[in-house]
């Protein structure tokens, strides 16, 4: 999205940190790339703290078998490794609770 919604010129950690500020939900799409991500850490470490404020936030997504990092691993993830359909569904559950 990143593509479509910033424009040349402009700050792109601005932009990132206004979205997510923004959002209601953050999904957290866990592969072993996206654990080892220092940018993916940082945008969900942002929405996470921002939950003692209230509501759920960020919604760990299992994509592949991965460490799932320690501050996510309290929280129920939705499992998308082997039946993408219940996990969609999972997702959408939360989004309407």
């Amino acid at each position: 999205m990143d593509e479509w919604e910033i424009k040349a010129g402009e700050s792109i950690p601005n932009k990132i940190a206004r979205g997510i500020d923004e959002c209601d939900y953050l999904l957290v799409l866990l592969s072993p790339k996206s654990v080892g991500s220092g940018w993916v850490e940082r945008e969900w470490s942002a929405k996470y703290w921002a939950e003692a404020l209230g509501g759920v936030g960020v919604i760990p997504v299992l994509l592949e078998d991965c460490e799932i990092p320690t501050l996510l691993r309290v929280k129920k993830y939705v499992d998308l490794r082997h039946d993408y359909s219940a996990g969609l569904e999972q997702i959408l559950d939360a989004f309407v609770s």
